[in-house]
């Protein structure tokens, strides 16, 4: 019998715990996990709360999601050294909080922690800080001076971070920092190929957003992450090179790039996941909207197209008769959300209404016979990221001009054979 209950005694101290309970003291609500104790709410009214620094021996690590949210009451909130993570939308929405004297050992401040705090003026960033969630202090529009001490690690922040704050709007400086002039946190110059400070570490999401300047990027030696967005949003940016000492390419950090084709960053294990809708990417480039085939879009009273997985992109298949326009074909840039890439074999041929031809920004390619016998057919217009053109794409075409000059396009010997104006 003892044997037995010996048994059963340690049978049951081998059965894994259940989910954590939450516990509650004078209006907390918190949980006890392996490692610390989690803030989940607070229920109380007092109006200046500093948060303890533990419950039941274990020390306060971390201030849950919503945690406080829409708080009206708070005023001043004191935090333990013990606290290393602030939850995305933690505080956000309390708009009368003044003061937050913040914890020592915070590494992460979450999405949106603090948004729309309308009555937070100061706010210190913490040595060991690590992390900037987007916009974090969106809308805190009294926030007027940052304390920052941040600077040991890369700082990684987020989209719109500080947007909406009187300390943002202040900023006229070609290149505002955060971390010590470690972390830049937008770029507003117009230089085609700015100079960084050499010790730059680390580059905020979407610092260069809706810049029509930069063609060309160096990438300091001291950065060794590239995160989600970091070179992001530039409409004439050509070329990234350097960063020697680069490591780790996050999803996304290169994004919204239409014209970038050359990436001169050996150290990087680079692929298509890295370029989200950028068409020229020599890795590759992934989209952000999903193919619909099912959806109506107007190219469908023009064109028979069919949709590539294997290069995420549309493929015409044909020109429907009523696809010139007073003789003009202009090719639409994107079908159903995603780019047209190449004009399939056949496509267009033998049309006696086509006398030019516009191709879409994204094409790579054009297959065998495409234009073929458009006697007609007296200029196009490629894109400059063409990359190949099929035997007799243009044969017996009435084509005498074309631009621009088809320079590194590997052009087969007969895609223009007996063209009238074969170059």
């Amino acid at each position: 019998m003892k044997h037995c209950l010996l048994i059963l005694l340690f049978c049951f101290l081998l059965i894994p715990g259940g989910p954590a309970k939450a516990e509650f003291w004078e209006g907390y609500e918190y949980e006890l996990r392996d490692d610390g104790c989690v803030i989940l709410s607070y229920s109380g009214e007092e109006s200046e709360i500093s948060i303890p620094l533990s419950f039941d021996y274990y020390y306060v690590v971390e201030i849950a999601d919503s945690a406080f949210e829409e708080n009206k009451s708070l005023i001043s909130v004191s935090m333990p050294s013990s606290i290393q993570r602030i939850g995305s939308r933690a505080f956000s929405g309390c708009t009368n909080l003044e003061t937050v004297n913040i914890s020592a050992g915070l590494t992460e401040i979450g999405e949106e922690a603090f948004n729309n705090c309308k009555s937070l003026q100061i706010f210190t960033l913490p040595a060991n800080l690590q992390k900037i969630g987007k916009r974090a202090f969106g809308g805190c529009s009294a926030l007027n001076y940052i304390n920052d001490l941040s600077g040991i690690y890369p700082l990684e922040i987020g989209a719109g971070a500080l947007d909406d704050t009187e300390w943002f709007r202040l900023q006229k400086d070609d290149f505002v920092t955060l971390s010590q002039g470690y972390a830049l946190l937008k770029y507003n110059g117009n230089d085609y190929d700015p100079e960084f400070s050499w010790f730059l570490a680390s580059i905020a999401e979407d610092a260069f957003k809706g810049n029509d300047s930069v063609e060309s990027l160096h990438l300091p030696n001291y950065i060794t992450a590239l995160h989600a967005g970091a070179i992001s949003g530039m409409s004439s940016l050509k070329e990234v090179y350097g960063g020697e000492n680069l490591r780790t390419v996050s999803e996304g950090a290169f994004r919204d790039l239409p014209v970038l084709e050359n990436v001169g960053i050996a150290n990087a294990d680079l692929n298509a996941e890295n370029f989200i809708n950028c068409p020229l990417s020599p890795y590759g480039t992934r989209y952000s909207e999903p193919y619909d085939p099912s959806a109506s879009d107007r190219a469908d009273e023009f064109f028979i197209s069919d949709y590539d997985s294997e290069l995420d992109g549309i493929i015409i298949l044909h020109c429907l008769p009523n696809a010139g326009f007073d003789g003009e074909i202009i090719f639409p840039d994107y079908i159903r959300s995603r780019p047209v890439v190449v004009v399939g074999e056949g496509a267009c041929q033998d049309r006696d209404d086509i006398s030019s031809v516009v191709l879409p920004k994204y094409l790579i390619g054009i297959e065998s016979w495409a234009f073929s016998y458009d006697e007609n057919l007296d200029s196009v217009i490629f894109p400059k990221g063409l990359k190949w053109i099929r035997a007799d794409a243009f044969t017996n075409s009435g084509i005498t001009n074309y631009r621009p000059v088809l320079d590194g396009v590997d052009v087969d010997e007969r895609a223009f054979y007996s063209s009238v104006g074969k170059k």
